[in-house]
């Protein structure tokens, strides 16, 4: 009898630290698809009002995709960030590609969008937008974290781009 409560303690042990191992994932490799529609990350706290210190700029490229270009206005670091397109009745469009090492392309139904892949501090992210099928007007849209309370959510460049 004994030899079973060991067996089964051994076993919810096990358990137990497989399910913390996952709760503990860091923050920045967890996948934002929750906040697909929102642009608001789930860190519990109020976004910022006061003017982001960041831009979001988007130049399209000469083979018609764009480069998408996020960074700082003034020196300040951001360790997280979260990029889509949309189209002007607020649905996900085309398709990110070639993101800079410190991102990563997540679907986010229905299209896709990139999100940073670790904890480090930067000024820039870049990535390559393809509109695919999609013809018309569209505008980037970012969340940017500069600490996990201090974040601001659907920057946008200043104008569709036709």
């Amino acid at each position: 009898m004994m030899e079973i409560n060991s067996r089964a303690l051994c076993r919810t042990v096990v358990l137990a630290m497989i399910s913390l191992f996952h709760l503990a994932e860091p923050f920045s490799k967890m996948d934002l698809t929750p906040a697909c529609n929102s642009m608001t990350p789930g860190h519990g706290f109020q976004p910022q009002s006061s003017p982001p210190p960041f831009q979001l700029v988007a130049n399209r490229d000469g083979d018609g995709k764009f480069t998408v270009t996020l960074s700082t206005l003034d020196g300040t670091q951001f360790e997280g960030f979260f990029i889509q397109a949309r189209n002007q009745n607020d649905v996900q469009v085309g398709a990110f590609h070639d993101a800079d090492p410190t991102a990563r392309i997540i679907e986010c139904p229905p299209g896709c969008a990139v999100q940073h892949d670790g904890e480090q501090k930067r000024t820039q992210v870049s990535a390559r937008w393809d509109p695919l099928t999609y013809r018309g007007p569209v505008q980037f849209r970012a969340t940017v974290v500069q600490g996990f309370k201090t974040y601001w959510i659907n920057l946008r460049n200043d104008q569709f781009v036709p």
